[in-house]
């Protein structure tokens, strides 16, 4: 009896003064890959399981996305690279997980560190892609987070390989722009494509990337040829608003095809200003400018922070868009501007193939380029078709028609690039359809000016008997636009704005005049 009587009141002084319920629970057993040291080794593409309940935090005041003054305990994977691509997926295992870090360094020394080679956090689930590796490396990633708010279980997939390279992540490989029409970049993963170092921190004013070899990160490029000297203005707006995304143009006139000899940026923004970006006169009217802070145009001096560039004529050009926060999400890049520049004339992104015709009526017809005179920088096919079969690859030729007739005039610009610009004109040449007698009384109708636009003044010679009309015909003869005429009337304005550019035939009665519209 005493025996059980010292049990009892040695477990009841037990429960009346020592550690509470809450004490008796076990602390969590801290995870196989608490350290770097005993990494979990991630099969390639393989999606793997992991848990931060008892892990601590090897990282302290590391991550980015993290208050110094808080443990995150984190856990440690690594990975062998069979190629340069680097694509992760993190998943937490609860809807309503807090914030989640992941780490990826380059050949980590277990507490000697290493280079960070990806950085991304933030609540959910977390992806992203990088062609940042070198194959047959090791690398490691560590998952982070707090135990207080998160839930600690997550899956984990680190998949590597080699690139799919889309169109325009190198500069080789660029959208070739040839007008002022919007263009979008759909969502995209493919990081910066294989070329390395076409951006660095001495081409242009992006700072370089941690572990790379190159300063781009999720690029686009584009390429053109300026058609006229002018100024360049455009808008990237991305399709969310909290993306940043930086930008530079070259003149790559030395080297169009490769890019490799482009020099220094003529423009350039590497700012951590989420929105829109571009050059303008007006960024906060932009589509899709979030901010107040100017775009940050830094490398020109030609007309200040945030406003257009002067494009020459005939010379080449490469404007690169990245996406330094990697979102993938895409954006519109459009030209132009919200507010065009109304005292400068703006360039034109492509060759101009409009021409104007001279001596029609002798058979020796002379045609001269409206865009510019001169070649310019960049190699140009040009061809003229005279419509009887007689070609030329003169910029300004000469051509003498065997008969009078018809003739359709075609030049065809193709710039360094392969793209090509088209224009045609009908001409009259000689006197055909009875104009003979036109021409010995030509004050019988007189239309100025001409070459018009918009509006053409014709004035009769003698005043029309009874009920006549002016019939204006296109150069295949068919009756385009009729305009009455009343008793006696002798004056009309005939207005051009539904006819397109070329040559036409203004008949009154018997009489009848060539104009050319512009």
């Amino acid at each position: 009896m005493k025996y059980f009587s010292f049990w009892r009141a040695l477990l009841v002084g037990a429960l009346l003064t020592g550690p509470t319920p809450a004490a008796w629970a076990q602390a969590p057993t801290p995870p196989a890959n608490d350290g770097c040291a005993t990494a979990t080794l991630l099969p390639n593409g393989v999606t793997t399981s992991g848990n931060l309940a008892g892990a601590t935090d090897d990282l302290p005041g590391l991550v980015g996305c993290q208050n110094s003054t808080v443990q995150y305990p984190d856990v440690w994977f690594a990975f062998v690279a069979t190629g340069l691509r680097l694509a992760y997926d993190l998943r937490p295992d609860a809807p309503t997980q807090g914030t989640l870090a992941l780490l990826i360094y380059d050949s980590v020394a277990c507490g000697g560190g290493g280079h960070l080679v990806a950085m991304d956090c933030g609540s959910g689930q977390l992806t992203g892609a990088h062609n940042t590796l070198t194959t047959g490396r090791t690398y490691y990633a560590a998952v982070s987070g707090i135990l207080a708010t998160n839930a600690t279980s997550f899956h984990l997939t680190i998949t590597t390989g080699t690139p799919v390279v889309i169109g325009a992540q190198d500069c080789n490989q660029a959208v070739i722009v040839h007008n002022l029409n919007s263009t979008w970049q759909l969502p995209s993963t493919s990081g910066y494509g294989l070329v390395p170092n076409e951006v660095t921190t001495t081409n242009s004013c992006f700072g370089a990337q941690t572990g790379a070899n190159t300063a781009e990160r999720q690029s686009k490029w584009y390429k053109f040829i300026a058609g006229s000297t002018g100024r360049l203005l455009f808008n990237i707006s991305p399709v969310r608003g909290s993306d940043d995304y930086d930008w530079a143009v070259w003149d790559i006139t030395a080297d169009f095809d490769s890019c490799t000899m482009k020099g220094s940026a003529l423009a350039c923004n590497w700012s951590g200003i989420t929105g829109a970006t571009g050059l303008s006169l007006c960024p906060s009217q932009e589509p899709g400018y979030t901010s107040t802070t100017p775009y940050g145009n830094t490398t020109t001096g030609q007309t200040g922070s945030d406003a257009p560039i002067i494009l020459q004529a005939g010379r080449a050009y490469a404007l690169l868009v990245d996406n330094y926060t990697t979102s993938n999400l895409g954006f519109t890049l459009n030209f132009g501007g919200a507010c065009p520049d109304t005292l400068h004339p703006a360039a034109r992104l492509g060759y101009d193939a409009r021409f104007r015709a001279t001596g029609q009526q002798s058979r020796t017809v002379t045609f001269t380029p409206i865009a510019y005179t001169s070649l310019g920088a960049t190699p140009i096919l040009r061809r003229w078709t005279f419509g009887d079969g007689a070609t030329s690859t003169d910029e300004r030729p000469t051509h003498t028609y065997a008969a009078d007739g018809l003739y359709t005039v075609t030049q065809q610009l193709t710039d360094a690039f392969g793209n090509s610009s088209l224009y045609s004109q009908v001409l009259r040449v000689g006197m055909v359809n009875g104009l003979a007698a036109d021409l010995a009384t030509r004050t019988a109708l007189v239309l100025a000016p001409n070459p018009a636009q918009g509006t053409v003044h014709l004035t009769l010679g003698t005043a029309a008997a009874g009920h006549a009309s002016v019939v204006v015909a296109d150069g295949l003869g068919r009756d385009v636009l009729t305009l009455p005429l009343g008793v006696g009337q002798r004056t009309a304005d005939i207005s051009l704005q539904t006819l397109h550019p070329g040559v036409y035939t203004v008949r009154v009665g018997a009489v009848a005049r060539r104009l050319v519209v512009e």
